[in-house]
Order: structure tokens, then sequence, then C-alpha cells
């Protein structure tokens, strides 16, 4: 590039860095501004301008800038008051499966907590039932925590309507189900029958295994969980068995399921 065009350039990414310095509350607006005039300062130099240099230096500038507006977007999302999500999600990415538990829920984006950790700026789903699915990005990713933006503002009661209990009692959706392929075993009597999961929720799971009848008491041994859990057959189908659990699994114990990759 001529030296008169990559001064040019540079002298663009330093007028971007003054406009960072308006985020005061960020530690490394000084660190911007201190490098956008150097930045400044070396393009000035004419005939005797280093564009190695140049180059190097503009490139740290602009990844400053990156992660400042990385940093911007996030506090954005925070400062707006949101709704914590008692039920839990499922969070799909291109490289990850799991679920999560959303701690703030606005307009604009989410906050949500669980045992992942998956790049910032990676394009993300968040399902929150069977019919009801959030797409966004991950503005940034910390341990264990995701804060996302959504594509487009969303209704926020709409999305509370449709997970909420109807006046009936019951949810009339299902709730939001991991798909995974983890081993198993249903007890049934004195027989154990082994089944490999094709995808669970808080409420229950689906099961490929022998034969069973709609209706019995089994309990499910999964690796997961650890200890036995008590379940209903509610429905079988073309060599698929559908059951309830007794007791809906907790999410620090549907937070131990999980795929990656993803194919």
């Amino acid at each position: 590039m001529p030296a008169l065009s990559l001064a040019r350039a540079a002298g663009i990414v330093a007028l971007r860095g003054k406009r960072v310095t308006l985020v005061e509350t960020m530690d490394m607006a000084s660190e911007i501004k201190s490098a956008a005039a150097g930045v400044h300062l070396l393009a000035q130099q004419g005939e005797g301008l280093d564009l190695e240099t140049l180059r190097s230096r503009t490139a740290a500038l602009q990844a400053l800038l990156a992660e400042a507006a990385r940093l911007q977007r996030k506090a954005q999302l925070v400062q707006v008051r949101g709704t914590a999500v008692l039920t839990p999600v499922v969070v799909e990415t291109a490289s990850f499966a799991g679920f999560g538990r959303v701690g703030n829920l606005s307009s604009r984006g989410m906050s949500v907590k669980g045992q992942f950790t998956v790049p910032h700026q990676r394009s993300v789903s968040v399902h929150f039932s069977s019919e009801i699915r959030l797409d966004g990005t991950i503005a940034s990713s910390e341990f264990e925590e995701l804060h996302i933006e959504f594509e487009r503002p969303i209704d926020v009661q709409d999305v509370l309507s449709g997970i909420s209990v109807g006046a009936d009692g019951l949810k009339h959706c299902r709730p939001a189900r991991l798909s995974t392929t983890c081993p198993g075993e249903l007890v049934v009597g004195t027989s154990r029958l082994p089944a490999r999961v094709r995808d669970i929720s808080q409420q229950g799971l689906k099961v490929v295994t022998a034969p069973v009848q709609c209706g019995q008491q089994v309990s499910v041994r999964l690796g997961e969980l650890g200890e036995e859990r008590k379940a209903v057959v509610r429905w079988t189908r073309s060599g698929l068995t559908g059951l309830s659990f007794a007791r809906r699994l907790s999410f620090e114990e549907l937070s131990r399921f999980g795929r990656w990759p993803l194919d």
C-alpha cells in the first residue's frame, strides 16, 4: 500500500480511537488514546515513514478497538434490566449444545449460565421449548456465562407466556430437549435393558431400547446422573420409547449433559 494511503488509513483509525474514549468506564480507554496518538504521529513522518512499524501499530490499535466494541456491547446488555427465567434452555452453536439457565432476558439480549465456554462472535440459538427459539450472536463469553445479543428485538412477555404454566396447571408446549447419544439402562422388574438416549429434558427422555409397555414403572440408569431415577413409560413407537421422570431433573443434573463437537 502507498505510504500516503496507509497514512490516511492510520488517521481514520486514530479518529475512531477518539470516539471510543467516550466510553469512560472502560479501563482500556487510555490505552486506546495512547495507541491512536502514536499511530497518528507515526503517520505524519512523510518521507521517513516506517511502513512496517505503521502496519504493526495500526493492527494493534484495530485489535484494541474491536475489543472495546465487544466490551461496550456487553456493558449495554448487562445494563438493561431483564427477567430471570427458571426454566432450563438448550444453547446450541456450531460446535456445542448443552443446557443453560437464563439470568437476564431483555428485548435486546440475555445472559445464560451453564457448564460451557464458547468463543464470542459465534452465532447461537437458544431453545426455550419445542416451539420457542431465539437466535443471536455471542457478544462475550466468560467462564460458564454467555452474553447474547439478539438478531432483532423480541417481546419478552411473548416468550415468557409461551413457557409459562396455564390456568390448568400445565405447560402447553414441550420443554427444551437436548439431542444426545449417551448410553444407559432401564431396569424393568428384574430385567435390565440396554438403552441409548436420543434426547433428554428436565421432565423426561427418549430412548432406543427393547420393547416395554406403556404405563410401566421403570428405573433409569445414566452415568451422568450417578443414581437410578424412577420413570414411567409414556409411549412406544418404531423402536423408540418416551419416559417421564417421577421427579424432574435439577439444573445441576441437566448441565452434565452436552455434546461437542456437532456434526
